[in-house]
């Protein structure tokens, strides 16, 4: 069976005929979520409030359409302050004085267009807000105006620094409080890296990384295997078993998969204060 195929069988729920993980080829990293991802819908100027990721974890994202601006705060100490003073606020037109100067304190403010992809840690607060209109056209010719559509998926590498970020979800001061997961959410989250932990060891049991894939898979294991292990309920939700049979045949196959939420989210409040929040004018 080729790769390709391979990856089209695995269960994930994606906008892309294949997911970024999948482009890229990604297998030796110690999480990478292209299963539930967060996908973005706006018209002009609705924004997504302050806020830092409920998992320690970067997002690699995707802008399909319009553009959106970026707002980031250094970590820890950026972070913090911002959050302290501008918990929750949405940063679209007007801003008001307070915003301005707190923007005048971010380590980054990007313009990110359509077709783009862009890194960045969701450990540092950040902010964004949609401009919707599209690429440039011809010269003397304005945009058009359009929705703002964008996916991100979550993902930490091998990286050590990253490794120790991630372990650090839900621990204070590293991870603001107001943004922790529940136990339950951070035990499928912990669920989530002991698989791909497994995964990795056997590419590293099959000699199938790189010398130095190999040496940094490595290190990131020993430092994520304990964490991972450790519970914060007493219950591990049990996997339950779906037989199909084969087309065409007499053969039955048994897939073991594990229960999970119809909705899970990175930062938690998509149901209860929506996902894009416009200001008001």
């Amino acid at each position: 069976m080729s790769a390709r195929v391979v990856r089209v069988c695995r269960w994930r729920k994606s906008t892309l005929s294949y997911t970024m993980r999948e482009r890229l080829g990604m297998d030796d990293m110690i999480y990478w979520d292209d299963y539930s991802e967060g996908l973005f819908i706006g018209g002009h100027n609705t924004a997504y409030s302050l806020h830092v990721d409920q998992l320690c974890t970067s997002n690699v994202g995707t802008q399909f359409f319009g553009h959106k601006l970026v707002a980031i705060w250094a970590h820890p100490d950026g972070t913090r302050e911002v959050l302290d003073a501008h918990h929750r606020s949405v940063f679209a037109a007007p801003l008001s004085p307070a915003q301005q100067a707190a923007l005048s304190k971010a380590c980054c403010i990007a313009l990110v267009p359509p077709g783009a992809v862009s890194v960045f840690s969701g450990v540092n607060a950040h902010a964004t807000c949609n401009l919707g209109f599209s690429a440039p056209g011809e010269a003397d010719t304005l945009p058009a105006p359009t929705l703002c559509v964008n996916s991100y998926e979550a993902f930490v590498n091998v990286n050590e620094a990253h490794v120790r970020a991630m372990i650090a979800t839900n621990t204070s001061p590293f991870h603001h409080e107001d943004f922790w997961l529940d136990d339950d959410d951070l035990d499928d989250f912990k669920y989530d890296v002991r698989q791909q932990i497994k995964e990795m060891r056997s590419q590293l049991a099959a000699g199938s990384l790189c010398h130095r894939s190999a040496a940094l898979a490595a290190e990131a294991i020993a430092v994520a295997a304990d964490w991972s292990s450790s519970r914060e309920t007493p219950a591990e939700p049990q996997p339950q078993s779906r037989v199909r049979k084969q087309p065409g045949s007499q053969n039955f196959s048994v897939r073991t998969v594990k229960p999970r939420k119809l909705t899970r989210s990175r930062d938690g409040l998509e149901i209860k204060d929506g996902l894009l929040q416009p200001r008001p004018n």
